[in-house]
This record gives structure tokens, sequence and C-alpha cells, in this order.
């Protein structure tokens, strides 16, 4: 129960920030990256900011969803909010439950 309840309120805290203005990093990403083909997402990995596997999910997910702000975050959102289950998993089996409420 206690684990339902920090999942939730790292929902609650991330779904706070899915409407905020994209900043240069998201936006180059998006604009460099994400619209280019899947061709060009995997064969230009000419900075840092082009992580491939982050770009291709996005891409998919502004070809299903369409373009807008929460759309390029959605990929980070999610991954963001399964960190918190899995890192109680991983915590649990490798110490403890306490460690794992911890970690998560």
């Amino acid at each position: 129960m206690l684990l339902a309840l920090i999942v939730l309120g790292g929902v609650v805290l991330r779904v706070r920030w899915l409407g905020e203005p994209m900043r240069w990093d998201e936006a180059a990403t998006f604009q460099k990256y994400a619209l280019g083909s899947i061709g060009h997402i995997v064969e230009t990995y000419d900075r840092p900011n082009n992580q491939i596997f982050y770009s291709l999910l996005t891409h998919f997910s502004l070809g299903i969803f369409g373009h807008a702000v929460w759309v390029v975050r959605l990929v980070a959102f999610l991954a963001g909010i399964a960190i918190v289950p899995v890192s109680y998993l991983v915590a649990r089996r490798l110490f403890d439950p306490v460690a794992g409420l911890w970690a998560a």
C-alpha cells in the first residue's frame, strides 16, 4: 500500500510538469532527431543529446498522438513513473522490503 502511495505521488509530481514550456534541450531533440526519419535518428549521433532509443520512442509517440509538448515528454514521463516500482523491486531483491521502500 505504501509503495502504491509513493508511485501515485510520483505520478502527481510528474503530471504537474507536463505542461511546462519546452526548454532548449527538449526542443533541440524534438526538432533535430524526433521529427526526422527513423534512418536519420539511428544514423545520426553527432551530439550526446540524441539518445537513440528515446528519440525513436518519441518519434513513434509523435506519430500516434500528434505534436504536443506532453507527447514529446511522454516517454520520459512513463519511464519516470516506472523507475519507482522498479527501484523498489531491485532494492527489495538485493536487500529487504524496507530498503525497497527507501529506494522507491
